[in-house]
């Protein structure tokens, strides 16, 4: 488009200068023979035409540039927004991978952790010994996985009858807990945990709570 404005203007020039000098003419020793006022306004006349052509030409052709760079700086901007809009689809994309990894990692462990414990299950029964003692007995059945140094303690004075430790309970084993309470504590809740390390020597805590009903029963629950 530049190059044919170009040409197309020089064309006229050349036509229209051509066509001036035929028409009246036009020759150096004319020239010389003219006054230099004369001389003057013959040049002012004859050019000052083609000083207008191509300031016209001039100005469509700065137009056209700068028409062509406002498109250029469009597409540059649309090129921008796109890539902005992109690297924000990555970020999210990037983001919702970890999330979901995290949840991945934090899902296995927690399945790790499930292998891992225990699963207790607690039956208790108690008799009147004396007029002054009741006695206790614990099974603790484990259906979840093998423990070690495991450690049983109660939040109240007791007469243990038999250890309250032991060094290792294995998944499907039971293990009983005897103890002796006075009379007049026997009515009363009383709180005990079962401490033990798991098979990665992980410590851990399960709490529970004794629970007595009448004067031959009790209630075993897990509390948090």
């Amino acid at each position: 488009m530049k190059s044919l404005a170009f040409w197309l203007a020089g064309v006229l020039s050349a036509a229209y200068l051509g066509s001036v000098i035929w028409f009246f003419d036009v020759t150096p020793s004319t020239l010389k023979e003219m006054p230099l006022n004369g001389l003057g306004d013959f040049l002012a006349g004859l050019f000052g035409p083609l000083a207008f052509l191509w300031l016209v030409v001039g100005y469509y052709l700065q137009r056209t540039e700068l028409k062509q760079n406002t498109i250029a700086l469009e597409l540059q901007a649309k090129e921008m927004r796109n890539s902005v809009e992109q690297q924000t689809i990555l970020a999210e994309a990037a983001r919702d991978q970890l999330a979901f990894d995290r949840n991945l990692l934090l899902n296995a462990t927690e399945d790790q952790r499930q292998k891992l414990r225990p699963r207790f299950t607690l039956k208790g029964r108690y008799s009147r010994s004396s007029a002054t003692k009741y006695l206790y007995w614990i099974d603790i059945k484990n259906t979840g996985a093998t423990i070690h140094d495991v450690r049983i303690d109660f939040d109240c004075d007791l007469d243990l009858l038999k250890p309250s430790s032991f060094d290792l309970i294995e998944s499907g084993d039971t293990e009983t807990v005897d103890l002796c309470f006075s009379a007049n504590s026997r009515a009363v809740s009383t709180a005990f945990t079962i401490a033990y390390l798991n098979q990665n020597d992980e410590s851990a805590v399960t709490k529970f709570k004794l629970v007595p009903i009448d004067e031959f029963q009790f209630r075993i629950r897990e509390t948090a």
